[in-house]
């Protein structure tokens, strides 16, 4: 695979990781049940790990590229 190519894999799966964050985020404003709620935002801050990690990656992708 070259490089252009991996990039927008990563890009997309930056984007999913986003969504995911966002659906998990709506989900735990809208249960009552406390224990559900800590799951979903858990879940959430998961997900934006995954995020951050992913952009690293793609930072240093773009730093290859460079040279």
């Amino acid at each position: 695979m070259d490089l252009e190519k991996y990039k927008k894999v990563i890009e997309n799966a930056i984007q999913a990781e986003i969504e995911a964050k966002e659906f998990y985020e709506k989900i735990s404003k809208g249960v009552k049940n406390e224990y559900l709620k800590e799951l979903f935002e858990k879940f959430a801050k998961e997900e934006k790990k995954h995020e951050v990690i992913l952009s690293n990656v793609l930072s240093t992708a773009n730093k290859i590229l460079l040279f």
